[in-house]
């Protein structure tokens, strides 16, 4: 059995383009549906969410030391197997 995940939100930091996923929180949001993910100890670029779960997500990228970052809302679609994956690209700008 294959499992898809409908969300895969890249972290970067916006002026270096170096991946910042560890240690960011990433929340992404359908109607009253919500997840959390809170990436690895290792600094990587991507976190992944929205198992096989098509909706409409709002996401939001917090990290210490850089503004939070909010998406424009993404559609996740899927077909009678799987959900169709969306890649977001997150670049946070270090907090003033």
């Amino acid at each position: 059995m294959i499992f898809v995940y409908g969300l895969t939100v890249e972290v970067r930091d916006a002026a270096t383009g170096r991946g910042i996923a560890a240690g960011s929180v990433v929340v992404a949001r359908d109607g009253s549906y919500s997840e959390t993910l809170v990436s690895g100890p290792v600094d990587s670029v991507s976190v992944q969410g929205a198992g096989e779960r098509a909706g409409t997500y709002s996401i939001i990228v917090t990290r210490p030391g850089y503004s939070a970052w909010t998406s424009p809302p993404v559609t996740v679609t899927a077909d009678q197997c799987h959900v169709h994956p969306v890649l977001v690209n997150a670049r946070l700008t270090p907090a003033p």
